[in-house]
């Protein structure tokens, strides 16, 4: 029987509720690219459940020093246009041994910058594990593991148990 995967996972509390999931990540060069490249940057990112594909700003991308690996369509509510594709690691930093690390990341260079946010988290990274938004006590409190459970929330099974001790 193989052994079970070893999941990494982050919790974030906000102090309100928030519109929008804000975290740091950190930027790197595939690891399996042994040739000389810059450090890893740490920037802002938005987790965007309505993006399909991870992107970066084109000035994220050139402080980088990214090399394209090709271009792709991109369309958005301002239409579509054709950008450049690159391959990148995501690590999602939480404190001491508290990080969640993708490799191989396909991000397009996307000029979406606001408010300093330079790195876009889409679906493709979403779907690797578990995702979860709670709004508890008026506190946004966002967190993400990966591999995901092999038993999912069910919040109608939750609310049930919660409904018929209340009964």
């Amino acid at each position: 029987m193989p052994p079970k995967p070893l999941r990494h996972a982050f919790s974030m509390e906000y102090p309100g509720l928030v519109r929008e999931i804000v975290t740091e990540v950190i930027v790197a060069w595939p690891h399996r690219i042994t040739t000389p490249h810059p450090e890893p940057q740490k920037f802002l990112c938005v987790w965007d459940t309505g993006a399909t594909t991870s992107a970066i700003t084109p000035k994220a991308a050139e402080s980088l020093r990214l090399i394209p690996t090709g271009k792709t369509d991109v369309r958005g509510a301002h239409g579509s246009q054709s950008v450049y594709t690159y391959l990148v690691d995501f690590i999602f930093p939480f404190g001491p041994g508290y990080h969640v690390s993708v490799q191989n990341v396909k991000v397009t260079a996307c000029d979406f910058s606001a408010n300093d946010i330079q790195v876009l988290v889409g679906m493709n990274v979403i779907m690797l594990g578990d995702f979860s938004i709670s709004n508890p006590k008026l506190k946004t409190v966002f967190s993400f593991c990966i591999p995901s459970h092999d038993t999912p929330v069910d919040l109608v099974e939750k609310t049930d148990r919660a409904n018929r001790r209340k009964g």
